[in-house]
C-alpha cells in the first residue's frame, strides 16, 4: 500500500511541476541591433577667406528610421580642420532618404583622408538618446 501511495503522490508532484513549469508570458524580445548610418559626399567650391577651393557637402542615410539630432565632424588631421557640431533639429529620417549634414549652400574643405562623424540620435517614440559613430574616406 505504501508503494502505491507514494507511487501516486510521485505522478500528482510531476503532474503539478509540470503544469507550474509552462508560462504562457513570451519571452522578452531581443535587443535591437545597433543602427549605422552611411555618409556620402557631394564634390563641389566653396569660398574659403577669399579663396574658392574644393569642398565637400555631406549627405546621412541611416540603416533604419532614426531622429538625427545632431552630429560632430572632425577629421583626422586633428584641431586644425576643427570640430563641427550640426544641430540636425531632430529630424526623422528613413533608410531611403539622405539627410545634408550642413546649412544650404556650404561645404567643408575638401581634405583627404578621414572624416568621422558622431551622431547623436534616438529611434522613433523612444526617449533614449546614443551616438552612433561614422567615417567617410577621401581619397
Amino acid at each position: 500500500m505504501k508503494a502505491f501511495i507514494r507511487t501516486v503522490g510521485l505522478v500528482l508532484s510531476l503532474a503539478v511541476l509540470s503544469a507550474c513549469g509552462g508560462s504562457s508570458t513570451p519571452p522578452p524580445p531581443p535587443p535591437p541591433n545597433n543602427p549605422t548610418i552611411t555618409i556620402f559626399a557631394l564634390e563641389t567650391t566653396g569660398n574659403f577667406g577669399g579663396q574658392i577651393r574644393p569642398c565637400l557637402q555631406f549627405l546621412a542615410a541611416p540603416s533604419e528610421n532614426l531622429q538625427l539630432l545632431s552630429v560632430n565632424i572632425t577629421h583626422a588631421i586633428g584641431p586644425s580642420f576643427g570640430n563641427f557640431d550640426v544641430n540636425l533639429g531632430g529630424a526623422l529620417t528613413i533608410p531611403s532618404e539622405r539627410l545634408a549634414l550642413q546649412p544650404p549652400n556650404t561645404c567643408y574643405l575638401k581634405i583627404s583622408g578621414q572624416y568621422r562623424f558622431t551622431f547623436t540620435v534616438t529611434r522613433p517614440n523612444a526617449p533614449t538618446q546614443f551616438t552612433v559613430p561614422a567615417t567617410y574616406n577621401q581619397q
